[in-house]
């Protein structure tokens, strides 16, 4: 039997504590009714109504995005307030029903189209109307961590619009489906069966990864379960993505969380007691990883038991069997063992994400580190000649509008960088992978390596270089088109003017590191490099500028 989506919502209810469960059929690869909608209705949804919220509602909701407009900026992430330009300017779809990819009670999920570039998106529009003050906090919460977070395992956010009844959050659109579905219709297949060890344990690094780093920033998911883990393309080593931090906060560490937040079968013992840190998410991934492995969930919770208490005693106590018998045969002592370390109902006991890491079955098929790619060796020092120059931030602008298929190469380079699957780069990893790199052709000394790490380094108070800094510093191994540029354009030139100013670029790097003198220097000599006859700078003039980075 599979861990069965719900045709309705269920909770389970004890004193002063609700958790949401699904009721579900007993198959893996039912439909979702949770996530899948009815598309047969093709009128508009209320959240393109123009009456506007009660007064209270609308100061409520102008902090959640009005207060972070700089901030989400300098992040390249572009926002529009009620007054701005609409995103039915902006996207075709966004009031189609027929494009609804999955619900909540606070609004939809849609698939939408970038107008002039014909990308496809999603986006996570918010009635404004059906949230509560809590939610209203959720979501203001879920912005900000969105905002902070640059890791190849963790979906982008792109925009934010807000209008008078709504706040829409436009995502990377990832096309490949959720992990729920995806071992589901393996379950069903007899011709494919289950995933391989090997494929799981790939699923697990990548998982702990983006957990890591999440931890590491601060930010507990307090939601991780197979449905919000989606697959980036439809292509057979498609990345994952984490999704849906709508339950998610930040925490200092030692800090104590008693909110009753989650889905019941991958909640952790200490959640249900209301009383957990951030490791009730490694809990959460040692549950995935039994279903990954044998297509069943360890406790129950999904199978449309009417009686939870059950339940609840099996994940308090910790009480699951490896079944079926005939599954498990197949399978590793340490991929058992694995799941072992995970589901320790003691979260003192429990690994943190970083330890999980280290445990043999994901090291015993973790792929040998391979030297850098000498295109990427030449590519990064060719970039720290950008050290003061303007072209860095256009790059690192540019690398967010990449689509997956895009810089698909470019992610096994980063994990070379990065060796501890941290999620960044610091300068030792830099230092150990540029200076044993083993072409004789390119030369690269320490004091090479440290410029390449300050040039990489976008924002200086950081540490480590970020992602998208390196997708930034090799753009120029990128598949770059006119859809990126016209995209990455349309970031500096918040405003519509047509064009850039000194005052765009201003307000993107705000790095209190740079002076205004510096800055306007910079913004001269790309000016002078482009062919600009005036005080800004025109598409045209941009398309200039950006050949001279990615050709």
């Amino acid at each position: 039997m599979g861990c069965g989506p719900s045709n309705e919502a269920a909770s389970y209810v004890t004193t002063n504590f609700t958790i949401k469960a699904s009721a579900g059929k007993d198959q893996l690869g039912q439909q979702n009714s949770h996530r899948t909608i009815n598309t047969t209705h093709t009128q508009s949804d209320d959240t393109s109504c123009s009456s506007p919220i009660n007064c209270s509602k609308n100061i409520a909701i102008s902090g959640i995005v009005n207060d972070e407009k700089n901030y989400l900026g300098r992040r390249g992430i572009r926002y529009e307030g009620p007054n701005g330009k609409r995103i039915e300017d902006v996207y075709d779809g966004v009031h189609e029903n027929t494009r609804n990819i999955c619900r909540s009670v606070a609004g939809f999920v849609r698939r939408v189209t970038h107008k002039q570039t014909r990308i496809d998106c999603a986006v996570k529009i918010f009635n404004l109307e059906r949230l509560t003050e809590k939610g209203m906090q959720q979501l203001k919460e879920e912005v900000r961590i969105l905002s902070e977070v640059d890791h190849p395992n963790i979906v982008r956010l792109e925009e934010v619009y807000r209008s008078e009844s709504a706040v829409y959050l436009v995502q990377e659109l990832c096309e490949g489906g959720d992990l729920f579905h995806w071992i589901g219709n393996r379950a069903e297949c007899k011709k494919e069966g289950l995933p391989s060890e090997e494929r799981c344990a790939d699923i697990m690094r990548q998982l702990l990864s983006g957990m890591r780093y999440l931890h590491s920033k601060g930010i507990v998911h307090r939601d991780m379960k197979l449905e919000n883990i989606l697959f980036d393309t439809e292509g057979a080593n498609s990345e994952l993505k984490i999704i849906d931090f709508g339950l998610s906060k930040h925490f200092i560490p030692g800090e104590r969380q008693h909110e009753n937040v989650g889905t019941l079968y991958t909640a952790a013992p200490e959640v249900l007691r209301k009383n957990y840190d951030e490791r009730c998410d490694v809990w959460s991934i040692g549950v995935i990883a039994y279903v990954l492995l044998s297509g069943e969930a360890p406790f129950g919770g999904c199978y449309g038991e009417k009686d939870r208490r059950p339940i609840i005693t099996n994940i308090t106590s910790g009480i699951y069997h490896f079944e079926p018998e005939d599954t498990w045969a197949n399978r590793s002592q340490e991929a058992k063992e694995f799941i072992r370390r995970l589901l320790v109902t003691d979260p003192n006991d429990r690994p943190t994400a970083a330890e999980a890491q280290k445990l043999p079955w994901l090291l015993r098929s973790r792929r040998q580190s391979q030297s850098l790619s000498p295109a990427v060796v030449r590519s990064l020092i060719s970039f720290k000649n950008f050290q003061n120059d303007l072209r860095k931030l256009l790059c690192e602008v540019l690398s967010y509008t990449l689509l997956p298929c895009q810089v698909k190469s470019l992610r096994r380079e980063f994990s070379k960088l990065d060796k501890d699957a941290t999620g960044e780069i610091s300068l030792q990893d830099l230092k150990c992978a540029l200076l044993s790199q083993e072409n004789a052709d390119i030369v690269v000394t320490e004091k090479d390596v440290e410029d390449i790490f300050d040039a990489i380094r976008i924002h200086k108070t950081d540490s480590c270089v970020h992602w998208h800094e390196f997708i930034a510093a090799v753009l120029c191994l990128c598949s770059v088109d006119e859809r990126n540029q016209r995209l990455a354009f349309d970031r500096f030139d918040c405003d519509h003017k047509g064009y850039i100013a000194f005052n765009d670029v201003l307000h993107l790097v705000g790095d209190e590191e740079t002076d205004d003198a510096t800055i306007q220097q910079m913004w001269t000599n790309s000016l002078k490099s482009c062919g600009s006859r005036h005080l800004h700078m025109n598409y045209n003039d941009f398309q200039s500028l950006m050949r001279t980075v990615t050709r």
